[in-house]
């Protein structure tokens, strides 16, 4: 498995990082700690033309903020990750 602390985000991954995810991170301090689900939907908001209401963003978001994690960046250790419990895809409970 590849060590991500020695990662190095692109410069379109880093000015996202820095224009877009840190600030709506500290937006929503009254709601810390914060969910992936919960930045995404403010990014998709606030940056619509930078930050689409796709699958691939939201992937990078993920990719993102892991690095950013395992790098230090105290932000986010605000996040946490709440699952759904009790729902199955099919449509069972």
């Amino acid at each position: 498995m590849r060590d991500r602390t020695q990662t190095t985000w692109r410069k379109t991954t880093f000015e996202l990082w820095e224009h877009c995810i840190y600030p709506v991170i500290g937006e929503l301090q009254e709601y810390w700690p914060l969910t992936v689900r919960q930045i995404h939907y403010r990014l998709v908001s606030k940056f619509p033309e930078r930050y689409p209401k796709k699958a691939p963003s939201y992937n990078k978001l993920i990719r993102t903020l892991t690095v950013a994690r395992l790098q230090d960046m105290s932000a986010l250790l605000l996040c946490q990750n709440r699952r759904r419990r009790g729902v199955r895809h099919n449509g069972g409970i």
